[in-house]
Order: structure tokens, then sequence, then C-alpha cells
């Protein structure tokens, strides 16, 4: 349900919107006055707003300057009410980047069909409705998720892989009832800044959790213009099927902590059809580096890394690189 923001000095008009907008898609609140509004949107619970005067002789361009930085703040769109013959205003709406506008006398039909719209653009602009992200998010080693109002909405084949016993079962589960922070942390306090729109991507370090028994955690946390929160797990000590443990530094992304020259005491069968050069790319494939990094570390090119990625897949039947990991 899509919950609508109503600021407006006559509440006779107001009740107007609530009349065409269908009770079962959409939750209307009304204001009178700019100030409890800004308190609606801070507290992230409002999906969209629809600005008029708060009261006589103001015009709604002067509330939209006012509040503008409390609606970017907390990505809420905008649609400003504005009479059709006021066309100094609607200039000035426009030059404001607002191009969300809505004319007395209203067309009901016509306000829906905008408002549909709206939804629609809001939706097609989260992460993970882009094909190129969704390739990053599935083919990624490093395990990731995505929330959706604090619920996980989807996760990634690394995350399932060494987390969930490649089932779906995580799916719908609350953040914190997986990650169970305490509840006066630091990481706690961090995380709900975060979920409330207070902030918009947060870093929390060394976190334990109970993904993993032993496992200590840097947490990654981005919020998207739609509300999602995508979320990326880095282990200390990364501890695959394999019992392979990566070498990464504490944060650091020098390559210098991972010894390409190291042997296995126990080789899978899997591991030794590799060559050295397929090893080196396989393990530092494993400790989360993409390509590009891989080619830079190797003094190869990414296309070369690629085809040996490639090799390694196919010399253990994996249909990915991150399948091929686990099965090393």
């Amino acid at each position: 349900m899509h919950r609508i923001l109503i600021l407006g000095n006559n509440p006779s008009e107001l009740q107007q919107f609530e009349k065409f907008l269908p009770d079962y898609r959409y939750q209307i609140t009304y204001v009178t006055d700019y100030i409890p509004a800004i308190g609606v949107i801070e507290s992230n619970e409002v999906d969209l707003f629809i600005c008029g005067a708060h009261r006589e002789g103001v015009n709604p361009v002067n509330v939209y300057k006012v509040i503008e930085s409390f609606l970017k703040d907390n990505g809420v769109p905008v649609f400003l009410v504005l009479d059709n013959m006021q066309e100094d205003l609607i200039k000035s709406a426009l030059v404001l980047g607002v191009d969300n506008l809505l004319f007395r006398p209203f067309n009901y039909a016509t306000i829906e069909k905008k408002i549909v719209n709206q939804f629609r653009k809001v939706k097609a602009f989260g992460v993970q409705n882009h094909e190129s992200f969704m390739g990053f998010f599935n083919n990624n080693t490093v395990p990731m998720f995505i929330l959706e109002s604090g619920k996980v909405k989807m996760c990634n084949d690394a995350f399932k892989l060494n987390f969930t016993d490649g089932n779906e079962s995580f799916y719908g589960k609350s953040f914190l009832e997986t990650l169970d922070f305490p509840s006066d942390s630091k990481a706690l306090h961090q995380y709900n800044r975060l979920l409330s729109g207070l902030i918009q991507f947060a870093n929390i370090e060394e976190v334990s959790t109970g993904l993993s028994a032993d496992a200590v955690f840097d947490i990654y946390m981005v919020k998207d213009v739609t509300g999602s929160i995508i979320v990326q797990l880095n282990q200390k000590e990364i501890i695959f099927n394999t019992s392979l443990v990566s070498k990464v530094g504490e944060g650091n992304s020098d390559l210098s902590t991972i010894n390409l020259a190291d042997n296995y005491e126990e080789e899978s069968v899997s591991l030794s059809k590799l060559t050295q050069r397929e090893k080196e790319i396989y393990k530092l494939s494993a400790s989360g580096y993409p390509i590009k990094v891989i080619a830079q570390e190797l003094n190869l090119s990414p296309r070369t890394v690629e085809k040996h990625r490639a090799n390694i897949m196919g010399k253990v039947g994996a249909k990915s690189m991150i399948e091929a990991i686990n099965l090393i």
C-alpha cells in the first residue's frame, strides 16, 4: 500500500482525493501545516507528498522550498498543487526541478494516472530492477542480500551457498533476526538510523552474528531511492565449504597479504586438476576479488583472467565461478 501525505489549508478540497484513490492501494494522511508534515516525512512513513498551501497568502512553491531538504533526504517525491493560471509559480516550480504538478480545477482521473505513473517510475529506479546491478549482485563472490521494509527480499548465490545451504529459508526474515545485534550496540543504532532514513549508508565493522559460528563481519549497507537496503558481508576470515581460508587483511585491499605460492596441505581432487595459474586465479576469486583486480595483480589482461576462470568452471563442471569455488 502506498502512503500519501497531503498538505493543504482546504479540508473539503483534500477530502476529494480520498474519494477517487482506491482504499486498498493508498493510505492517505492529511495535514494543514508544514511543521507536522516534516515530522511525518522524517518518520519514514511517506511514499508521496502532495503539497498545497498551508495558509492563505502562502503559495505551495514557497512551502516546498522550506521542506525540500527533508523530502530529498528521505527520498520522497512531490506533487505541487497550483492553479492553471499561475504561470509564474509554474515556472518557479520547474526551475526548482519539480515537474509533477496538479492543477485546479482538479481532473481526478488524470491525477490518479499521474500518481500511478510516479510510483511506477520510482519502482523502476530501484537498483534491483536494473539488469547491470543484478548481474553484479548475482555473480559477486562476496555474500550480499537486499532488504525491503527491514526483511530479506533476495540473496545472491554466494550468500545462499555459504550461509543457507543453498535454500531460500532466509527470505522474509527480519535483518535483526539473523544478525542479532545487542540492544545497546552501536551497530543496531546505525542500522535503525539507516532504516528510518536519517542516513543513506552505513559501515559497521567487526560484527559477530548468527550466520557463522566463529565469523566476524564488516557489514556495508546502502539505501536506494525505493527504500530498499543493499547489504554486503565481508568476513575477516572467509571460510568456504572446502575449508579454504583466505588471507584477506583487516579491511586491507592490498593483495600482498595473499601468498599465491602457498601449497595446500590437502588438495581436493578438483583442485589438483587445475594448473598453477588457475590455482592462483581460483584463490583470488575465492577471496572476493573482481576480475580487473586479479588481472592487475597477476599482470594479465582481464580477458585472460576470464578465460582461466572459464577453464576452472569447465574442469569442475560448474556453471558459475561461485559454484566452482564451492565445488573445489
